[in-house]
């Protein structure tokens, strides 16, 4: 191999590692850019009254049995501001609790506070009378401080998915069809 050959080898191979590096610092300087609020939405119309689709939002003991993303549901002592409750996914479990009801118009709900001082999360299930039914939008909203997470968010769409399994769901419960799912348990707790 001569001179040539190696110098250009050595190039690329300088090029191969330095990539990663590179990558990671253009995805955090296009994260500095963006605003720490992340803001997520979807919305239907739904064939149904508003009544409706609050009780079965509101319905704690229900969900596990029409939320696929569900195994279980354990209620936990009640927060000043309303309930709160272990949602049990297949990966973990999730604290939530009630921030704001207002029947048949808005529910907002964010992750149980734990006291490290994580970034608040929340969704907001907003619901609207609308030609043949109801109009109901769900909202996630989240600070995220990282830019390199904000970034890798923005490129990945977030949580776009889950929000439309809840709503894909919510049709298919609101349809009457038999929910196809794994082994669910319904975990009681505190009330």
């Amino acid at each position: 191999m001569n001179r040539r050959q190696r110098r250009r080898r050595a190039r690329v191979r300088r090029l191969l590692l330095s990539s990663p590096v590179i990558a990671v610092a253009a995805l955090w300087f296009a994260g500095q850019q963006l605003p720490a609020r992340y803001h997520q939405e979807a919305r239907r119309v739904l064939p149904n009254t508003r009544e409706t689709l609050w009780t079965i939002l509101t319905d704690l003991d229900g969900m596990p049995s029409w939320r696929q993303d569900l195994i279980g549901l354990e209620r936990l002592p009640a927060a000043p501001g309303g309930m709160r409750w272990r949602e049990i996914h297949r990966g973990g479990g999730l604290a939530l609790e009630q921030v704001e009801a207002i029947p048949f118009e808005r529910l907002v709900v964010r992750i149980a506070p734990t006291g490290d001082g994580g970034a608040e999360r929340r969704w907001i299930y907003d619901l609207r009378p609308a030609r043949g039914g109801t109009e109901l939008a769900v909202i996630e909203e989240r600070e995220i401080q990282n830019p390199l997470v904000r970034s890798l968010v923005r490129l990945t769409g977030g949580n776009r998915a889950r929000i439309e399994r809840l709503l894909r769901d919510l049709e298919r419960r609101l349809s009457g069809k038999p929910q196809v799912t794994w082994r669910r348990t319904q975990v009681t707790g505190h009330s």
